[in-house]
Formats: C-alpha cells, sequence, structure tokens
C-alpha cells in the first residue's frame, strides 16, 4: 500500500508515514480535492478523484467517489464542490 502513496505531497505523506488510517488519508484526499476544485486546478483534482478510486472506501465514501467521478467528467466543478461542502457538513 505505501508504494500507492509515493506521489503524495509531503504533508499527505507524513500524515501516511506516521500512521493515518485508511479513513484519514481518505479524508485528506476529499479536502485536497475540495481546495484544488476552489483552485481551479483541473490537473490536481482528476489526479486526486483517481487516488480515491484506488483506496479502500466504505460504501458511504464510494457513493461520494462515484458521483463525483461522474460531476468531473461532465465538468461539473461547482455541483463537485457543492456536494464537497454537503459531505464535510458546511
Amino acid at each position: 500500500m505505501v508504494e500507492s502513496f509515493d506521489a503524495l505531497p509531503d504533508g499527505l505523506q507524513a500524515d501516511v508515514d506516521n500512521g493515518g488510517t485508511e479513513d484519514e488519508i481518505v479524508g485528506l484526499l476529499l479536502r485536497r480535492l475540495k481546495k484544488a476544485i476552489q483552485d481551479g486546478d483541473t490537473a490536481a483534482s482528476k489526479k486526486i478523484v483517481a487516488e480515491l478510486g484506488a483506496k479502500s472506501l466504505s460504501p458511504r465514501e464510494r457513493e461520494l467517489y462515484l458521483k463525483l467521478y461522474d460531476l468531473r467528467m461532465a465538468g461539473n466543478t461547482e455541483k463537485a464542490l457543492e456536494t464537497l461542502e454537503r459531505y464535510f457538513g458546511g
């Protein structure tokens, strides 16, 4: 599993190295995705969605992933951002 984290930013890699759980890592990826969408960074959001697809997700997280994937494919970043904000409760 560690090899899948080779390309993570230093901050996220440190969380992984410090024993971050799969749930914590998924949460960090979702926060990174939200920031990438807010920043208009399409390449980063595409990469993060792909990283999420490779994770072991709970049924709720899998449903969220599929919705975000569909929205990204449709180019609907505003709706993707709204979906993430609802997921995080704000």
